[in-house]
């Protein structure tokens, strides 16, 4: 199950280049994040997300794999990435997120 969840991000492309973006909504499996301009193809990056829950902040890290980008209308493209990586803490506290209890929900950020 996916839930929208608009975070700040930040991911590190294979080419080496950065951006600082956020996410669009998350699963267990994967997150999209909005971006400026199309990515070309398929491959992998290194994505970074904080999680404002009620329990505060939580940062998450992994490899990922892009599995595809499309236009989103005037925001730029929406692209999805699918976890490597994902420890299984992680994981667990996404799962959490997306149908947990309410002392996980995540919180707006404004």
């Amino acid at each position: 199950m996916r839930k929208s969840l608009r975070c700040p991000a930040a991911i590190k492309w294979s080419n080496g280049t950065l951006t600082h973006t956020h996410t669009l909504d998350v699963s267990s499996g994967g997150v999209s994040v909005a971006v400026p301009r199309p990515i070309s193809g398929t491959g992998t990056c290194h994505l970074a997300f904080v999680v404002l829950l009620s329990a505060g902040a939580r940062n998450f890290m992994a490899n990922c794999e892009i599995t595809h980008c499309i236009l989103s209308g005037v925001e730029g493209f929406r692209v999805g990435l699918r976890f490597l990586d994902l420890n299984a803490d992680d994981r667990e506290q996404l799962e959490q997120v997306c149908h947990g209890p309410a002392a996980a929900q995540p919180k707006v950020f404004s």
